[in-house]
């Protein structure tokens, strides 16, 4: 996931000091092996960082959240909605049938494994935000893309909680060669989806999209994906 625009993914335990090293670290308290689920846990109610300390509409310091996720002014009756932001990222695998994951180039979860992929943009598909997602980051074209999961998520920028849901697409690019890596990227990889070490994800998303690939990937043969 890249860190464009209002920026690409954070992930819970936003307060965790994540190395620096360029290397991939493994994230604490996380098991080695891929046993058990990795669920993300979705509160009723999210906790928001309150971002405005002024009203936008009339400069009042009248403002506070409701439980409906908005914020309100006392003073003119400006409301605020916090809404969920649509991401998507993309599996792909290679002839061998391993999946390409990236190392991520900068914070947040600098040198941690991820999927490439980014934020939908104004009046975009799902589809066509994965297929501009790669083309950007990986300079490769996707000929097909199938729905396979989707899961929550949350990303801290400049103080501000965001809200995302993350769609995980199973694509297939035209060719593999040449691929180039944006300068996100700090390196491109590829992992039978066995050995993939889920500690060494960044984001809970991730770890959740990777895990129930996993269970899904051994059923099939290494040829039978789309």
């Amino acid at each position: 996931m890249s860190c464009r625009k209002i920026s690409r993914f954070s992930r819970s335990r936003v307060s965790e000091r994540w190395s620096r090293r360029t290397s991939i670290t493994a994230r604490p308290g996380l098991p080695g092996k891929n046993k058990g689920a990795y669920v993300v846990k979705v509160p009723g109610t999210p906790q928001l960082l309150n971002p405005f300390r002024f009203c936008p509409t009339c400069s009042s310091a009248g403002i506070s959240i409701k439980p409906d996720r908005s914020i309100q002014c006392s003073a003119c009756g400006f409301n605020f909605f916090f809404n969920t932001a649509s991401s998507v990222v993309g599996l792909i695998e290679d002839d061998q049938a391993r999946i390409l994951l990236t190392v991520r180039a900068y914070d947040p979860q600098k040198g941690t494994l991820d999927l490439p992929g980014g934020f939908v943009d104004f009046e975009e598909s799902a589809e066509d935000a994965l297929r501009r997602e790669i083309r950007e980051e990986l300079n490769l074209s996707v000929s097909k893309c199938s729905y396979f999961v989707s899961f929550p998520n949350t990303y801290t920028y400049d103080g501000i909680t965001y809200h995302t849901l993350d769609l995980a697409f199973i694509c297939l690019a035209e060719s593999l060669d040449p691929m180039s890596k944006s300068d996100e990227i700090e390196s491109i990889r590829f992992f039978p989806p066995k050995e993939i070490r889920l500690d060494l994800i960044g984001f809970d998303s991730i770890r959740n999209i990777l895990f129930r690939y996993m269970q899904f990937r051994s059923s099939l043969p290494p040829c039978a994906l789309l």
